[in-house]
């Protein structure tokens, strides 16, 4: 079984503003969905795919940013 992760980014426009936002799609397959569901079985934190990718997400961003 193979880690599949696809990201589909698009560009969306906000409707109070006009301005473009950048809206991402996640899809999770393979190995890596059996890691996000151990994730979930194995801890109270989460409870669903989008509290572990939005977590992940977010401390990835926080060790990305404390780098540069």
């Amino acid at each position: 079984m193979k880690t599949t992760l696809s990201i589909i980014s698009e560009t969306f426009e906000n409707e109070a503003t006009g301005e473009p936002v950048d809206g991402v799609t996640i899809i999770i397959d393979g190995l890596l969905r059996e890691v996000v569901n151990t994730i979930i079985n194995r801890s109270a934190n989460y409870s669903s795919p989008l509290d572990v990718v939005q977590d992940a997400l977010v401390r990835g961003l926080d060790s990305i940013r404390k780098e540069v």
